[in-house]
């Protein structure tokens, strides 16, 4: 026991003064009766607290000192034996006693912020910074805490002070920036960048630091500055025109990204490649920002030099992979998710989204044996079953299809409901409407549209089943017709209103929406040529109609339309009549 309280009190006891008698005979009550006692856990204030005096008799301000010592023990007792509440109190006593002790200060004020105990750090910091000395550190912490409990006009006030100490500390610049945000004081922000860039126009690296913590502050914040862009890029060029090292030049460049100026920043990574050649970081930052600013083939080129020096960058393999899907090279894009897979195996989605890919490059097979693999490391997922539907889908396989999609569904439910949104039930009407269950398919496209009402490729994909079957035709009209509200332009949904119009008995108000439809049309398409053929036929126009019906031909097979076509000349005369148009 004489050794512990030694050891915390920083004197034994047969040298004490008044002050340290007073805390051990504190400490000896406090203490519990078991033998087993832990190290403090903060000796070093402790210790500093306890100084040896020359005399007897104390000073006011030895006697504020010893009670501070007294209430810190106490507190540290009570912390080492489990009493929470009470240590804090005596901590904060502690701190009221001697407000002048800043180290103190500063360490009780963190004990009741890390509590979320706000208040009582505020009172501990305003004492200590009435004092006509109080330094820079309780000047910041006084203005941090202000801005946490909404105290702007104090916050100012606070961190004006300590700029005026120490006007090269960040923190308090950062800190009186939001403070102003919150009272709407933004020119006043405006001055003070321009403050900045004047006073420490020598200093790359303070400009650069203050203009990263200015974009670190939340969107919601840097919104409230107007121009912040225009105000901060000319501190970020003056830092870089000072050719600082380099690790400053790489978060000057680091900035000018987030700020959207790509090219300086791309000039910067160049120039400090061409010093150090093999820097496989610069290489990567290079090449995000070449992404950033849409030079795609370039950023592949630097993508892929860095994964030679890194061949395990499974992140930097991800994005290649969706950098050569919109180059279109598909094979390159599918290599990346592979190599992803090969350093990672236990990254789940990556299978999804190389099953995917092969989906959509008509390899459904591969993509289903993709789909296995991961089936053979992971537990069954939502994802999982939802790939293998479209993969059984992409080659025609509807009754599959629409098990795994039945999977997917049943898991979302009990696990994930938001992944059921209404992309996947028009799916899953698309795909029972190409089994030919079309009550399935009504039932899902419903659900689509109760999801999201503007659903405009479902609204004409239902309307066009109907049209199509000769049913609901005048429900089937007004869905088109919203469709088409929502994409004038959109040839298939112009194809839709036209065919509804036909099936409803109106050949003349279809055709003009067949021939926009057909106007509109990026690829020609032979179920369009038909329609168009048809309506001409019902107008009694047969040249018009054989002409557009052997276009369709051309594209598409169908012993259905070769019928037709064969009909509509049998029964034409040699010598037809010309025919009005």
């Amino acid at each position: 026991m004489f050794r512990f309280l030694q050891a915390n009190l920083g004197t034994s006891l047969l040298g004490t003064k008044p002050a340290a008698l007073k805390a051990a005979a504190l400490f000896f009550c406090l203490l519990p009766s078991t033998e087993a006692r832990p190290p403090a856990l903060e000796p070093n204030l402790t210790t500093e607290l306890v100084k040896e005096g020359s005399d007897l008799l104390l000073t006011e301000s030895q006697t504020l000192k010893s009670e501070a010592m007294a209430h810190f023990s106490a507190g540290l007792s009570h912390q080492l034996n489990g009493r929470a509440e009470q240590a804090f109190e005596e901590f904060y006593k502690a701190g009221l006693a001697d407000p002048s002790n800043d180290k103190l200060i500063l360490d009780v004020s963190r004990r009741l912020i890390q509590q979320k105990d706000l208040d009582r750090a505020a009172t501990l910091l305003d004492k200590a910074a009435e004092r006509s000395d109080a330094s820079i550190e309780i000047l910041m912490i006084q203005g941090f805490i202000a801005n946490l409990q909404g105290k702007s006009d104090k916050a100012i006030k606070a961190n004006r002070k300590a700029l005026e100490l120490s006007p090269d500390e960040l923190l308090p610049y950062q800190n009186l920036i939001r403070a102003l945000i919150a009272t709407g004081a933004t020119d006043e922000i405006k001055e003070l960048i321009k403050k900045v860039r004047d006073q420490h126009s020598d200093n790359a690296a303070f400009l650069s630091s203050f203009v990263h913590n200015l974009l670190e502050l939340p969107a919601q914040e840097q919104v409230k500055i107007k121009d912040l862009g225009e105000l901060v890029t000319p501190l970020l060029n003056q830092a870089e025109q000072l050719k600082p090292e380099t690790p400053v030049r790489e978060l000057i460049a680091f900035n000018l990204r987030r700020l959207g100026e790509y090219e300086e920043a791309i000039a910067i990574y160049e120039d400090l490649i061409k010093d150090d050649p093999k820097g496989a970081s610069l290489k990567v930052r290079l090449a995000e920002a070449l992404y950033q600013k849409g030079d795609l083939e370039k950023a592949a080129k630097y993508f892929s030099e860095y994964v030679v020096d890194r061949p395990n960058a499974v992140q930097v393999y991800l994005t290649l992979s969706q950098i050569y899907i919109q180059l279109k090279k598909y094979e390159q894009a599918e290599e990346a998710y592979e190599k992803a897979i090969l350093f990672k195996p236990d990254f789940e989605g990556v299978y999804y989204e190389l099953a995917r890919l092969k989906t959509y490059l008509d390899k459904p097979n591969e993509a289903l044996e993709v789909i296995e693999k991961a089936r053979d490391k992971f537990k069954v997922s939502f994802l999982m079953e939802y790939t293998a539907a479209l993969a059984w889908r992409r080659q025609d396989e509807m009754t599959k299809a629409l098990e795994f999609y039945t999977k997917a569904e049943l898991i979302a439910k009990t696990s994930d409901p938001e992944q059921l949104d209404e992309e996947f039930y028009h799916e899953l009407g698309s795909a029972h409407e190409r089994n030919k269950d079309y009550e399935l398919a009504e039932k899902y496209f419903r659900i689509c549209l109760k999801k999201d009402p503007d659903h405009a490729e479902t609204l004409n994909y239902l309307g066009y089943m109907w049209a199509e079957r000769g049913e609901n035709l005048k429900e089937a009209k007004e869905m088109i017709s919203k469709a088409l509200k929502l994409q004038p332009k959109n040839a298939a949904f112009l194809d839709s209103m036209a065919w509804v119009l036909y099936q409803l008995g109106d050949a003349k108000a279809a055709l003009p929406y067949q021939i926009k439809a057909m106007e509109n049309l990026e690829e020609p398409d032979p179920i369009l040529y038909e329609h168009l053929g048809d309506i001409y036929s019902k107008l009694k126009k047969k040249r018009k109609a054989a002409e557009y019906w052997k276009k369709s031909l051309k594209l598409e097979e169908s012993e259905s339309l070769k019928k037709k076509l064969n009909a509509l000349e049998a029964g034409s005369k040699p010598k037809d009549s010309p025919e009005k148009e």
